[in-house]
């Protein structure tokens, strides 16, 4: 009979100890529920913090693109041309924008060690690049030519470079003079930017 009481108070003990078990996991489960819960909610309040300083930071922009001027201004050929990098001027290059009718102008002084005095893509500064670009040519007499002869390779060629300055540096402005070629003009003539004096 000791035997068997024994065995019993072990059977006993050992549901007692089961039974300690199911109610420490039953306790501990809203604990769990709420520390995930806390913590979804500060990866929520991290997330809108960094959205918040990216949106004012970039003034709207989507993430790597640069920030827009509000109003752009309206270059002629002779007005762009002296923004070349020299005399400490800041260097714009016109690009043909494939997607539309405008020749668009970038800012491109942050990359003037490629673009500005003396560097290998200065011939490209203060002038419509767009012919020269399609033709990945960098002599003069290549650089401003109409694009109504360019090949669809040609063409493709424009449309990666232009895309590439999109993504890196602003626009700042378009080109449209009435000297150009048709096929190398972009936006009308109608009105100018009082920041770019006209010089026809």
């Amino acid at each position: 009979r000791r035997v068997s009481t024994f065995a019993e108070a072990r059977v006993d003990v050992g549901g007692w100890f089961a039974g300690m078990g199911e109610v420490e996991s039953a306790s501990s489960l809203p604990v769990v529920l709420l520390a995930a819960a806390l913590g979804f909610i500060v990866v929520m309040l991290v997330m809108q913090t960094l959205k918040q300083r990216t949106v004012g930071d970039g003034a709207g922009s989507a993430p790597g693109v640069p920030a827009q001027p509000r109003e752009k201004i309206r270059f002629t050929t002779d007005s762009l041309k002296e923004f070349t990098g020299a005399q400490g001027k800041p260097v714009y290059v016109a690009v043909k924008d494939p997607f539309s009718d405008e020749v668009t102008v970038f800012d491109m002084t942050k990359g003037i060690d490629f673009y500005g005095p003396g560097s290998p893509y200065n011939v490209f500064a203060g002038r419509n690049a767009s012919h020269g670009l399609a033709k990945s040519s960098t002599d003069p007499e290549d650089v401003t030519q109409p694009l109504d002869k360019l090949s669809y390779s040609e063409q493709d060629t424009l449309m990666q470079w232009y895309t590439k300055f999109a993504s890196k540096y602003p626009k700042i402005g378009y080109l449209s003079d009435q000297d150009l070629p048709a096929a190398a003009l972009g936006a009308s003539s109608d009105s100018q930017h009082p920041a770019v004096k006209k010089t026809q």
